[in-house]
């Protein structure tokens, strides 16, 4: 019987020469470029950790009523907290050209006046760190996108009201690997 088959196989295979070459090639193709990528998967995965701790980028987040008070403490107190920083938010309208009127929406997150932030810190690019009120940081990829270059100013809207902003810096925050608002906004 097992003669008979190892026959069969031999006779199939003889057979179907070109159809056997091809599944061959196929799964030694695959097995090849999965032993490949195995290793650059885990090198990604580690450089992201890494840049993850060296800019001390956060693991969670949790937003509570703007009326609340000693919202940091309260936060503090969660089991398992290090560190906090409060942020203010504010999507506001940027105006790119000034030959046109239309806006496009420009996220502004505060950082403290006082001492760099505790989380969430920005690698600075290009240019310096913010030294005065008319000032902030950009990220690098939205700059080079629209042209922009430390020291250019922006025009800004916030609350209908303009306000000219000058680029201190361009800055990488991991923040905003992936660019997109959240779905509730």
């Amino acid at each position: 019987m097992l003669k008979s088959l190892r026959k069969k196989i031999i006779s199939d295979l003889h057979m179907n020469r070109g159809q056997f070459m091809a599944v061959w090639i196929v799964v030694t193709l695959g097995v090849a470029l999965y032993g490949a990528m195995y290793p650059s998967g885990l090198n990604m995965i580690a450089s992201f950790y890494k840049t993850s701790d060296d800019l001390n980028y956060l693991d969670f987040q949790i937003q509570f009523n703007a009326t609340d008070e000693n919202l940091v403490e309260v936060a503090n107190e969660i089991n398992g907290v290090e560190e906090v920083e409060s942020r203010l938010v504010v999507d506001v309208g940027l105006q790119p050209d000034p030959d046109n009127n239309y806006l496009i929406t420009l996220r502004m997150i505060s950082s403290p006046d006082d001492r760099e932030p505790t989380v969430n810190l920005s690698n600075i690019v290009k240019g310096h760190e913010i030294q005065s009120d008319e000032e902030v940081l950009l990220l690098k990829t939205f700059a080079d996108k629209h042209g922009y270059k430390v020291g250019d100013t922006l025009s800004v809207w916030v609350d209908g009201v303009e306000h000219t902003l000058t680029i201190a810096g361009l800055v990488f925050n991991p923040e905003y690997i992936i660019l997109g608002s959240s779905p509730s906004f």
